[in-house]
């Protein structure tokens, strides 16, 4: 009986990076999008018809692909540098130290502005200073995002997110801090003077 020969994923690796070189040497980082796109318009491999799904439900496909590969909000990352990433994964998993699981990765925090996070924070009733303390963030960096200067991390989006949806979270997030505080000061006043 035949041996079924073994599929070498370093050496497809190194293969595909040598081809991918070539292909898109010179080009720019647009270009090399819409000539992928074209190439994913018309194939059948699993990916393409991911692509042509997003493609169908979201005007933006490249992004939320790349998104969904890696889990997060990855958009700077070249074309080449997310194939890499992809292969250098698929040749963790062949060696036993990956596990792959087929979920669907949560969509990113939704954008806010500068008017949404104010008017957030004044239906929860919140300075901006305790605000800044709910959410670990300086209270400077509460009146940037406020103001327009700034906006908040990938991170903070999340819990904004999270309070705006859930604003019990932030009684539970409050009452656990103030707990021990309460507990200190009642043994403070329960100690007779000396």
């Amino acid at each position: 009986m035949k041996k079924p020969k073994e599929f070498d994923c370093v050496r497809f690796k190194d293969e595909l990076q040598a081809r991918l070189m070539r292909e898109y040497k010179g080009l720019t980082d647009e270009q090399i999008r819409r000539r992928r796109a074209r190439k994913l318009a018309t194939s059948q491999t699993p990916i393409a018809k991911l692509w042509r799904k997003l493609q169908a439900r979201d005007k933006k496909p490249t992004e939320a692909l790349a998104d969904a590969r890696k889990g997060g909000r990855q958009r700077e990352r070249t074309v080449f540098g997310q194939i890499k990433a992809g292969l250098e994964d698929s040749i963790a998993y062949s060696r036993g130290q990956l596990s792959l699981v087929t979920t669907e990765p949560p969509p990113p925090p939704p954008e806010l502005s500068r008017a949404e996070i104010a008017a957030l924070r004044k239906r929860l009733k919140m300075s901006q200073a305790f605000f800044a303390a709910v959410l670990n963030v300086s209270a400077k960096a509460v009146q940037s995002w406020e103001q327009g200067i700034r906006r908040p991390s990938d991170a903070a989006l999340r819990m904004l997110q999270v309070i705006g949806r859930q604003p019990s979270v932030v009684r539970f997030i409050a009452a656990k801090a103030a707990a021990p505080r309460r507990a200190a000061t009642r043994s403070r006043r329960s100690r007779s003077p000396v």
